[in-house]
C-alpha cells in the first residue's frame, strides 16, 4: 500500500448533543482559513469536503495503542480513496455513559487540492449501548450508504461459554442502519459460529428493522436494492486469484470434459491448533464452497478424522460423489493462517492438478500431470501478492464484488463449516 500522508486537525471532545454544531464549526474554520490565504495573494491549496459514505469502524479496544494506530492509518488511506464521515466507535469501561469527540483530516490529492473527511469518536459504556443507535442516526449523512467494518476478533468463538462481547452489543445495536457489513474471515477463530451469528442478525425479519429491499430509515434503499446482500467477507476477495486460476485451467476443453470424473479435492492450509474440534480457515472454506457450487454438489456426509483433518462428501445430481478433504498444517514462526495447496484427483487418488501458493515468490503455481482423458501436462505461474485486510478493503471500495455469487458461496461455506 502506497503511503499517504494526512493532516489531522486534532480531536476535540464535545458533548453528544453538540456534535452536529461542532462539525459545522470545523468546516467554517476551514473555509475562513482558505479566505485568509487568498487575501494574502496566495492561491493556496483548496479544501474539498467529500462524503461518499458513512463509514463506521468498530474498535475492540479503544485503549490499545496498536489498534488506534491501525485505525488512524486506515482512515488516512480512505480519506483519499473513499472520503467519508467516519465513526470510530468502541466500548470503554472508563466512560460513564457516552463520550464523544470530533476531528477532521485532509489528504493532498494529485491535483494539489486537499480532500477532507470528518471523524466522530464515540466511546460507550456497556450500560449505555442501548442509546447509541439514536445518537448515530442523528449524525448520519443522508443519501449515501452506511458501511460498517467489524473486527473479526470480536465475533463469537462458538463454545457457548463466553459472554457477549461489548463490541458485539454495539454491532447489534447499530446494524439496522448499515447497508454493508465488512469483515475478514481470516480474523475469525470459528467460521461456523461467527456466520451463524451474522446471518441471524441480517436475515429478513430478524428484527434489525430493515429486511432486504425494504426502504431504510435514512434513504439508502437504492443502494441496498441494487446489491441485495449486506455481508462482505474480504477473504472472498483475497481468494480471487485462486478462483481465477482454477477456472481458467478447467476452461481447456479436455480438462472441462474431465470434470465429471473429478473424485477428490484436497485442501492444505496452515493454522493454529483449534481449541476444540476442527476449525477450517475461511479462505479454504470459501474456495471449497465455490467449487461445490460450480459442481452443483449437495453435502451428503461429513466426518472429523482428527483435529487436523476433516472430510466433506458432496453428491452431484447424477449421484456420483466428490470428496473434499481439508488438512491443517502447523504454523511456522511469523506465518499467518494461509491456504497453501489445492489438489484435484480425477478418476484415481493421484492428483492430476496441483495449485500451490509460494509465499517467497508471491505467486500461485499450477502443475498438471495429464493422465488419461487426453489431459495435458504443464505448469503455469500466476503472480499472487498477499494483501492485508486494509488493502482488500480499499480494493473492494474501488471495485465492488459481484454479490450474487458471493452470497451463494458464503452460505455454502457456512454449511460446510457446520458439518461435524
Amino acid at each position: 500500500m502506497e503511503k499517504v500522508v494526512g493532516m489531522s486537525f486534532g480531536r476535540m471532545e464535545v458533548k453528544p448533543g453538540d456534535l452536529q454544531r461542532e462539525l459545522r464549526r470545523v468546516w467554517r474554520e476551514a473555509a475562513q482559513l482558505d479566505e485568509k490565504t487568498a487575501s494574502k495573494g496566495s492561491a493556496g491549496s483548496p479544501r474539498v469536503r467529500a462524503v461518499l459514505s458513512n463509514f463506521i469502524i468498530l474498535v475492540s479496544d479503544l485503549k490499545n495503542d496498536a489498534e488506534r494506530r491501525a485505525v488512524d492509518a486506515l482512515i488516512t488511506e480512505l480519506c483519499l480513496s473513499y472520503p467519508s464521515r467516519f465513526f470510530i466507535i468502541g466500548h470503554s469501561d472508563s466512560v460513564n455513559g457516552i463520550r464523544t469527540a470530533v476531528s477532521s483530516r485532509c489528504v493532498r490529492a494529485n491535483s494539489g487540492a486537499h480532500v477532507c473527511s470528518e471523524e466522530v469518536y464515540i466511546e460507550v459504556a456497556r450500560s449505555s449501548v442501548a442509546v447509541s443507535p439514536n445518537l448515530l442516526l442523528s449524525l448520519l449523512v443522508p443519501d449515501v450508504p452506511v458501511f460498517l467494518k467489524l473486527p473479526g476478533v470480536a465475533l463469537p468463538n462458538g463454545n457457548g461459554k463466553e459472554p457477549l462481547n461489548p463490541v458485539l452489543e454495539l454491532f447489534s445495536s447499530v446494524i439496522r442502519f448499515c447497508d454493508r457489513i465488512i469483515y475478514d474471515s481470516a480474523e475469525i477463530g470459528n467460521y461456523a459460529a461467527a456466520h451463524e451469528f451474522l446471518f441471524r442478525l441480517v436475515a429478513p425479519g430478524s428484527g434489525d428493522g430493515c429486511a432486504d429491499g425494504e426502504l431504510s430509515s435514512v434513504g439508502f434503499s437504492e443502494y441496498r436494492l441494487s446489491h441485495r446482500s449486506r455481508l462482505i467477507d474480504l477473504n472472498w476477495i483475497r481468494a480471487l486469484t485462486w478462483r481465477t486460476a482454477i477456472a481458467e485451467w478447467f476452461e481447456q476443453p479436455a480438462w472441462a470434459a474431465a470434470l465429471p470424473n473429478l473424485t477428490q479435492v484436497h485442501f492444505d492450509f496452515c493454522a493454529e491448533t483449534p481449541s476444540q474440534g476442527q476449525s477450517i480457515i475461511g479462505e479454504a472454506l470459501l474456495l471449497g464452497a465455490w467449487l461445490g457450487s460450480k459442481l452443483t454438489l449437495s453435502v451428503s456426509a461429513a466426518e472429523l478424522r482428527n483435529s487436523d483433518r476433516a472430510c466433506i462428501r458432496g453428491k452431484r445430481d447424477d449421484g456420483s460423489e466428490v470428496v473434499f478433504e481439508f488438512r491443517r498444517l502447523p504454523l511456522e514462526s511469523g506465518q499467518a493462517p494461509t491456504l497453501l495447496e489445492v489438489r484435484f484427483a480425477i478418476r484415481s487418488n493421484e492428483p492430476a492438478l496441483v495449485v500451490s501458493f509460494h509465499p517467497e515468490s508471491q505467486g500461485l503455481k499450477l502443475s498438471a500431470q495429464g493422465k488419461g482423458d487426453n489431459l495435458s501436462s504443464g505448469e503455469m505461474f500466476i503472480r499472487y501478492p498477499r494483501l492485508s485486510s486494509d488493502e482488500l478493503l480499499l480494493s473492494y471500495l474501488k471495485d465492488p464484488i459481484v454479490m450474487a455469487e458471493f452470497k451463494e458461496t458464503v452460505e455454502i461455506a457456512a454449511e460446510f463449516a457446520k458439518q461435524k
